[in-house]
């Protein structure tokens, strides 16, 4: 395995810390995340959900506005055909995250060509899904993070980030195909699983 991260080595350090604090992009403002997310909302059609100004960006933002950039990202299921084209991975820190965006689940996870839903033990469960797979993140060291992954052959994009303090985060948007890649290689060899991407 290589040396990503060592869930011993320091509480204030994730997975992803090190790929975060190399990010080099902007920063946005929580009320252009706000503007730019009911943008996609009003103009569903967009070739990609994710508004320009997200693309390659790096920011320190509230829980809030990360279910904003969350939702923003999944709904590339719905809107970008082929349907059945990505792979999303998702993380869940806790499983009331999840049971908060369950109907979103329920309408997105038919539409991909697969969804992995990452998280502590009990996560979905109860809950009728399509063509989803679950994974125990005990003791990887990701319980920190927030990470949505929807990669497919020839895109990809990421949100990754991870709670400095509590409702806090820190993290980057990318739609980097490479960058994604590396992104789904760390939570890979985290987990010691396959993912079909």
């Amino acid at each position: 395995m290589s040396k990503i991260y060592n869930s011993q080595s320091s509480n204030n350090l994730s997975p992803f810390t090190e790929l975060i604090s190399d990010f080099k992009g902007k920063n946005i403002p929580d009320e252009q995340i706000q503007a730019d997310y009911n943008n996609t909302l009003n103009y569903p059609n967009n070739y990609f959900v994710a508004p320009d100004s997200w693309h390659e960006c790096f920011y320190t933002t509230s829980r809030k506005n990360m279910l904003l950039l969350s939702k923003g990202l999944e709904n590339i299921l719905r809107i970008k055909p082929p349907f059945n084209k990505f792979v999303l991975i998702s993380l869940f820190q806790r499983i009331s995250n999840f049971n908060s965006v369950a109907e979103q689940y329920a309408t997105i996870s038919p539409l991909s060509k697969k969804t992995y839903l990452i998280g502590g033990k009990g996560l979905a469960q109860g809950i009728n899904l399509s063509n989803v797979e679950i994974i125990d993140f005990t003791n990887s060291g990701l319980e920190n993070n927030w990470v949505i992954i929807a990669i497919a052959n020839d895109e990809g994009c990421a949100l990754i980030a991870e709670e400095f303090k509590p409702s806090r985060y820190r993290g980057f948007f990318t739609t980097n195909r490479n960058l994604t890649n590396r992104c789904l290689h760390i939570i890979k060899e985290l987990l010691n699983i396959e993912i079909e991407s």
